[in-house]
């Protein structure tokens, strides 16, 4: 049995922080900060890997204006950066893919949509604007 789609999500947002630390302070000498941003800006830029394992054993892949972040788990962290405030914002795919990286079982991207709202109703989450068809998120 999987866990519920509260776990899920919260276990994401727990992961997404650490990851995404794990990232930012293993790369701040080459990008020049401590965060996502700096790392995408670095990777255009020329200065960093647009692949690379880090010595803490996290590794990174950046994609257009995302990154897919490992664990040394194998949980996997797909985000992308919000170009204007360089923020980690994410759908509720991404959340499933990751429920799927760590084997928590099965939910429908509709309940995972209706868990994120609620956890925006909380004051957790806030949702993003953007283009997209579905409401994408960013830890508040």
């Amino acid at each position: 049995m999987g866990l519920a789609a509260e776990n899920i999500a919260r276990l994401f947002m727990q992961r997404l922080k650490e990851l995404t630390e794990g990232v930012a302070q293993g790369m701040s000498a080459k990008t020049g900060g401590g965060s996502l941003a700096a790392l995408l800006r670095a990777v255009v830029e020329g200065k960093a890997n647009r692949k690379w394992q880090l010595s803490n054993g996290i590794s990174y892949s950046v994609h257009g204006i995302g990154c897919r972040i490992k664990g040394v788990d194998g949980a996997v962290i797909d985000i992308d950066v919000d170009p204007v405030h360089g923020y980690s914002i994410f759908d509720a795919q991404r959340v499933l893919w990751f429920a799927q990286s760590i084997r928590a079982g099965s939910v429908t991207r509709d309940v995972m949509e209706s868990q994120l709202d609620e956890l925006v109703e909380a004051g957790i989450l806030m949702r993003v604007d953007t283009s997209s068809s579905s409401p994408w998120y960013r830890l508040s």
